[in-house]
């Protein structure tokens, strides 16, 4: 009998040469409360539609906390006023309305307020509402007016400032007329409709049926998992009633006093958010705001409450303290030696585990290889910096390599060194081109020597014109390979300008080949052989040619070019850097796509306007913004965060820097996104002038709110001051979603699969039978929006998952 096979088309994309990651909060919600995420909104009413009091529309920044799922209920008021009567509270009675589970009314502001302590000190946590500023005595009776410092805003239960109110209601939508999006009707929610508002669509009209209040979780939640946060009943907000501010604002908690006149008349209220059973459409709008007196209930009034959250917050975390980085030991120039190799790695993903153990074998290798030859004045070191190099993205390893590359140089020059080869994979690159550059500044008749093996060189290329740079003699050896989405970028095959450039993709013993498929009118094409290796081949082939395994397909390059190796005289005279059309070693494919190698640099944005950007910045420090650029001058830490909101997908922000401080200092300039440290730039290891970086973060869609920022901190007694400059977000990769899917159509009795997606990429696609192994089969080269392709193997497994991926 034969085996019935399963399929399943699964999508998945994948970020830049490997994984990202984001911090996520621990906490675990209180029951029937929901987290509402640390983060910028846009606060008012962005249809001008309203009344002039939801304007004008301004950037807020909102810590976390956590917010009651429902209105309160006449079951847990009634719960907390029994408790609280029996412990010296004073809360009126309120009719409990039509029953347990249905939201209660007619309940004061400061009874609300009061309700919240007793609930505190019910499931013992500290209360929130104190009856002055030194926070002693706990509000227990009476109608005091409680001042915003007579609040302890990290303790327990208490009403949501307006703002609080707001960003919860829109549930994670931004410019929605509604919580759920621009219309209403009574499937949504319980108001009064009528045909005034266009946006009022139910067939409906009047009061919802019955006339009154609903139950607390009888219409659908909004996206943060809260109900009723437009109808039903109107919900007491903290604030007293007041104008919007013009500029951005951190964590507001309205005006400070009252009474407020409002276009000639006199307001004594607190705010009241949401519409209400009894109200129409109009305000039902997220938007909408209104005062009513604290000391009055009402029909078309209720609340719910919210708890303060320790969960990651961009705010508090650029405004943790960040420890100095500490550099590796560098090679200490050992009795009788004057010429030093050093072999280092590169860039370590942040989802596996560190492996550099290459390292160490491959400097015993040499070793062994120099004791043979009789040549004792070479010292060989294994240079390791694995730590730093274990991060999210490969450009942030590489601009921690070149830091580290700058102490590494310096303290190389210290020894006196004759000559050094440096030989450095991956991220790597960078490490081995400023210890260059900083030796060659140094000690200018120190002879350097780079091997450069399937060299990272940025996410924009940008080390292609600088790796090699100053050197005496460079060579780069790189593979086509899978893992660092060489078929798609160039960002470890390109050919380096300064560099010999070898490739040996072909030499490989291992080497797979895939199917490539090319984009048609119709049907399927002609599907054409492409060989890709490894990430690590390049140094697999360098200590082949070091333990003399070499075949004659090597023609003599790798470690024989060397000065220790005994050709390095040859490799001057022949071989000249910057070789555009890589000298191939081994037999290549047959004539292929031309498209497979084609490369898409990243696509980089605006640079921002720091003087337009709402921001919220330290107390100490200075903070100077111009324009397009900001200056950061510490006596004590100095940040600056800037409230983004990002119209296209990005994952990266790019940006120049210089330390302009005086001589000694030793300041650290730390990059955040979110809740995310993103990078870190050490005044103590750049180069001199304007440099620039590429930090990654987790890829974000358009139109969301985000958290930029920058932080210097001394780690001396004398002032850093930084300049950031040319502020940009980018994106590597595809910005719109693509999908596989299975066609009615068969070629040779194979079904015939198709990628729908973006135009101008190419694309992999990976089979696995369980889920976790994956193989990669194909290779898609996109040029109009589908492509199609077979699987030869269809018929080899009793199941069979498929994904496609791209950077």
């Amino acid at each position: 009998m034969k085996t019935k096979m399963t399929l399943l088309i699964a999508v998945m994309m994948t970020v830049l040469l490997g994984e990202k990651t984001q911090t996520k909060a621990s906490e675990t919600a209180p029951p029937n409360m929901a987290l509402i995420p640390a983060g910028p909104f846009q606060m008012g009413d962005t249809f001008s539609e309203g009344d002039p009091n939801e304007l004008p529309t301004h950037t807020v920044y909102v810590s976390p906390f956590y917010i009651d799922k429902y209105k309160v209920s006449n079951k847990l008021w009634g719960e907390v006023r029994q408790w609280a009567t029996n412990h010296n509270y004073n809360l009126a009675w309120v009719d409990p309305g039509n029953g347990a589970n249905y939201p209660v009314y007619k309940v004061t502001w400061y009874d609300a307020i009061k309700w919240c302590n007793a609930r505190s000190e019910k499931e013992g946590r500290v209360p929130a509402y104190y009856t002055s500023s030194t926070q002693t005595t706990v509000y227990h009776e009476g109608q005091v007016d409680i001042k915003n410092d007579w609040v302890n805003w990290n303790a327990g239960y208490r009403l949501p400032t307006e703002a609080e109110w707001e960003k919860a209601a829109r549930g994670g939508l931004s410019g929605k007329r509604f919580p759920w999006g621009d219309t209403i009707s009574h499937s949504q929610a319980n108001y009064y409709s009528s045909d005034k508002y266009s946006y009022d669509i139910g067939p409906s009209r009047g009061y919802y049926l019955p006339k009154g209040t609903s139950p607390v979780d009888y219409f659908a939640p909004n996206g943060y998992g809260l109900y009723d946060m437009a109808g039903n009943l109107q919900e007491w907000c903290w604030d007293w009633y007041g104008f919007y501010p013009t500029d951005a604002q951190y964590d507001p908690r309205g005006p400070i006093s009252f009474p407020f006149s409002d276009f000639g008349f006199l307001y004594f209220g607190r705010i009241v958010r949401g519409g209400s059973w009894g109200i129409g459409a109009l305000h039902s709008r997220t938007a909408s705001r209104g005062p009513y007196p604290p000391f009055l209930g009402s029909d078309n009034s209720g609340f719910r409450t919210v708890l303060p959250s320790t969960a990651l917050d961009p705010i508090r975390v650029i405004q943790t303290q960040p420890v100095q980085p500490t550099y590796s030991d560098g090679p200490k120039k050992e009795d009788g030696k004057d010429s030093l190799v050093l072999v280092t790695h590169g860039w370590q993903p942040i989802l596996k585990p560190i492996d550099i153990s290459w390292v160490d074998s491959m400097t015993n290798t040499i070793r062994k290889y120099l004791v043979n030859q009789g040549l004792n004045n070479w010292q060989v070191v294994a240079y390791k910096w694995a730590e730093k190099a274990h991060t999210p993205l490969p450009e942030s390893a590489l601009d921690r390599g070149k830091e580290e590359g700058v102490i590494l140089g310096r303290y190389i020059a210290s020894q006196g060194f004759g000559h050094v080869h440096l030989i450095g994979h991956s991220a790597g690159a960078g490490l081995i081109q400023t210890a260059s550059e900083t030796i060659k500044a140094l000690r200018p008749d120190t002879l350097a020597h780079l091997t450069f093996l399937d060299a990272f060189v940025g996410f924009n290329y940008e080390e292609r014109g600088n790796y090699g740079k100053g050197a005496n003699w460079s060579d780069s050896y790189f593979s086509r390979d899978f893992e660092t989405s060489g078929e798609i970028y160039p960002f470890t095959e390109s050919q380096l300008e300064h560099a010999y450039n070898v490739d040996v993709t072909y030499l490989d013993p291992h080497k797979p080949q895939v199917d490539g498929y090319i984009s048609t009118s119709s049907g399927i094409s002609e599907p054409c052989r492409v060989t890709k290796t490894t990430h690590g081949w390049p140094i697999d082939f360098y200590a082949n040619t070091i333990m003399g395994t070499a075949t004659s397909e090597y023609q003599g390059f790798g470690f024989p070019l060397s000065k220790e190796g005994g050709n390095w005289d040859y490799a001057l005279n022949n071989y000249t850097p910057g070789n555009k059309t890589p000298h191939l070693l081994g037999t290549p494919d047959p004539p292929c796509f031309e498209y497979l190698y084609t490369s898409t640099p990243a696509v980089i944005g605006p640079t921002m306007n720091f003087s337009d950007s709402p921001t919220q910045q330290s107390l100490t420090g200075l903070i100077q913004k111009n324009g397009g650029g900001i200056k950061l001058t510490t006596d004590s830490p100095a940040w600056l965060a800037t409230f983004v909101t990002v119209t296209n997908p990005a994952n990266l922000v790019s940006f120049d820097a210089e330390f302009v401080s005086v001589t000694g200092a030793q300041g650290l300039l730390s990059v955040y996104w979110d809740t995310n440290t993103i990078g870190s730039v050490d005044e103590r290891a750049v180069q001199p002038g304007l440099q620039h970086y590429s930090f990654g973060f987790p890829r974000v869609t358009g139109n969301s709110s985000h958290v930029l920022g920058f932080r210097v901190d001394p780690f001396t007694n004398i002032a850093s001051s930084v300049i950031v400059t040319n502020v940009s977000l980018g994106l590597v990769g595809p910005d719109q979603p693509f999908s596989l899917v299975i066609t009615t159509n068969k070629v040779n009795g194979l079904q015939v699969y198709q990628l729908n997606s973006q135009a101008r990429f190419n694309y992999t696609v990976e089979t696995s039978t369980n889920l976790i192994d994956w193989k990669t089969i194909a290779i898609l080269v996109n040029t109009n929006g589908v492509v199609r392709f077979i699987d030869p193997n269809t018929n080899n497994a009793p199941a069979r998952f498929y994904r496609a991926v791209v950077p």
